[in-house]
C-alpha cells in the first residue's frame, strides 16, 4: 500500500489514514483506509449492522433492504429525484445523464409527461424496475446485470466487475471461496456467509446530484482466528460508477489482544468521467472520492467507540 513511517505511526496511534492507490486503468479509482477501532472485536461485530456503524452505508441519507425474494414493499419509500426523471424523459440511447439500459430509457419514454400524476407514474416504474432487476440478479447472477447505454459506447457492468475482481489478487489468494462466490453467484455457495441486497442514496461534495445504487453485500468469516471480511458488489448506480468492489476486513491487533482491532477498507471502482477528462482535471474527483471514504471510516470509528462507552 506504500505507507510511510509517519502514516504507519498514525495508524498505530489510532488515527484514520486514507489514501489513493495507483492503478493501471485510467478510469479506475482505488482507495485504501485503515484505523484502529478501540472496542472489542466481538462488540463491533454485534453492532456492525446498526445505523452509522456499517461503512458501506455510513454516508447514505436514505436506504432500504430487499427481501429474498424481493417484494414491492421493499422500495415503497424510494423516491427518484425529479432531476433524474426529467433527464430520462429528455435523453436518448447513447446520450443520457442517467446511467441506464436502452430498455430502461425506452420504458420511461412511454410515460405521459403531461399527465397530472406523471412523477407518481415515474416512481412506480422506477420501483418496479428495481424489484425486477434484483429478482433477475438473484436468479441469473452477473449475467443479469445491466448494460449501460447512456454513453456512445455501451458498458456492461458484469465485464467491469469481472475485471475489478481479477485485479484483486489478495482476495483470491486469501479467500478463494469468497472470490468464487462473488464471481459465480448464485451458482456458487458460501457456507456461513450472510448476503444482503440493498438500495441507497448518497452524495459527495464534488457530485452535482445524488447517486442511487443497488448493492450486494456479503458478510463472511472463516475460522475463529481469520479476519472477518465484508465484500460489497455494486449492481447498479445512476451516475458516475460503472462498477465497484469494496472490501472491509476486521483484523485482530496482535499488540493489544481483544481490547481493540484494526478496520481495513479498500474501495475499487470504475468511473465514467475518468474516461473523458484529462488527469489534471480529475484531481478534484480523486480528492472527493478519497474524502468520502475517509468520512465513512471516521464516522464508523466515532459511532462505535461512543456506543461502547455508553454501554
Amino acid at each position: 500500500m506504500g505507507f510511510s513511517e509517519k502514516e504507519l505511526q498514525e495508524v498505530k496511534d489510532g488515527y484514520v489514514v486514507t489514501k489513493l492507490l495507483d492503478t493501471d486503468i485510467r478510469h479506475e479509482l482505488a482507495i485504501f483506509s485503515i484505523s484502529r477501532i478501540d472496542v472489542p472485536r466481538k462488540f463491533f461485530l454485534e453492532h456492525y449492522e446498526e445505523e452509522g456503524v456499517n461503512i458501506e452505508t455510513a454516508a447514505a441519507y436514505e436506504k432500504g433492504e430487499f427481501s429474498n425474494p424481493p417484494e414491492r414493499g421493499d422500495v415503497n419509500n424510494f423516491i427518484m429525484p425529479k432531476s433524474d426523471i426529467n433527464d430520462l424523459m429528455k435523453c436518448k440511447v447513447g446520450s443520457c445523464n442517467v446511467k441506464m439500459s436502452a430498455k430502461g430509457i425506452e420504458a420511461f419514454h412511454k410515460l405521459d409527461k403531461n399527465a397530472p400524476d406523471f412523477f407518481d407514474q415515474a416512481n412506480r416504474l422506477a420501483r418496479q424496475k428495481m424489484v425486477g432487476y434484483i429478482q433477475a440478479y438473484l436468479k441469473g447472477g452477473n449475467s443479469a446485470l445491466a448494460e449501460y447505454q447512456d454513453k456512445k459506447n455501451p458498458v456492461r457492468i458484469a465485464e467491469q466487475f469481472h475485471d475489478l475482481l481479477n485485479e484483486t489478487p489478495y482476495l483470491f489468494n486469501f479467500l478463494p471461496e469468497l472470490h468464487k462466490y462473488l464471481e459465480d453467484f448464485p451458482n456458487s455457495k458460501l457456507p456461513g456467509a450472510k448476503s444482503v441486497i440493498y438500495w441507497m442514496k448518497e452524495k459527495f461534495e464534488q457530485a452535482d446530484r445524488p447517486i442511487i445504487s443497488l448493492n450486494h453485500t456479503v458478510f463472511y468469516k472463516r475460522g475463529t482466528k481469520r479476519a472477518t471480511i465484508l465484500a460489497s458488489k455494486q449492481l447498479y448506480a445512476t451516475h458516475y460508477f460503472e462498477a465497484a468492489l469494496r472490501l472491509t476486513a476486521i483484523v485482530n491487533n496482535p499488540e493489544k489482544g481483544d481490547s481493540n482491532f484494526y478496520l481495513l477498507h479498500i474501495d475499487r471502482s470504475r468511473i465514467d468521467l475518468l474516461r473523458e477528462i484529462p488527469g489534471f482535471l480529475a484531481m478534484s474527483l480523486y480528492s472527493g472520492a478519497r474524502d468520502l471514504v475517509d468520512k465513512k471510516m471516521t464516522k464508523v470509528k466515532k459511532n462505535i467507540e461512543e456506543l461502547y462507552q455508553d454501554k
